[in-house]
């Protein structure tokens, strides 16, 4: 049972799923988007299903994306896509507004969390001096953030699931550099 509650996503599930690897990670929209900002050449760093089942639905501690990879790599661009309307009460993420422009924390890994997080006394800091989003999207809605973004979706106490698609882009010459490409 306490694993059921924090199943949380299906790595590398988009791309071994066509309709979900051809609509959304190669679809138009998503790389025109991920192209503006890394440019023509890009890679698939990421890819995941992320879950939220209706009320067992676990918190993704606040975090930046590049203090988990702990690579250096400062470039990639991240999407999340909603394929389930994402509310305050489903566990909608939340993001530190500007703080993408703050320096990479020291993640820290608390007993039982799936992953390190941000100090609890930083995340405080950092939302009393920017502020906090509730980021709520409808089905087909996308949200898009720098890998060193603030960010945070708290547990599903709700009676409705939310299911999500996420990519992480990077270039080949941040490939060269990285583990994290095979």
């Amino acid at each position: 049972a306490a694993r059921a509650a924090r199943f949380r996503k299906l790595g590398d599930f988009c791309v071994k799923s066509p309709l979900i690897w051809h609509a959304i990670h190669c679809g138009e929209p998503v790389l025109r988007i991920a192209q503006r900002f890394l440019g023509d050449d890009i890679l698939l760093k990421f890819n995941s299903c992320f879950l939220k089942p209706a009320r067992t639905g676990s918190a993704t501690p606040w975090h930046q994306d590049n203090g988990l990879w702990r690579d250096g790599e400062v470039e990639p661009f991240n999407f999340w896509m909603a394929l389930d309307p994402a509310t305050k009460a489903n566990g909608c993420m939340q993001f530190i507004p500007r703080s993408h422009a703050t320096p990479i924390v020291p993640h820290v890994l608390f007993p039982g969390a799936p992953h390190g997080e941000v100090p609890p006394a930083t995340v405080r800091e950092m939302v009393g001096r920017f502020g906090l989003d509730h980021i709520e999207l409808e089905p087909g809605d996308a949200v898009f953030w720098h890998s060193s973004l603030y960010h945070y979706s708290p547990p599903n106490t709700s009676d409705q699931g939310r299911i999500a698609v996420a990519g992480v882009y990077s270039t080949p010459a941040l490939a060269d550099r990285t583990r994290y490409f095979k």
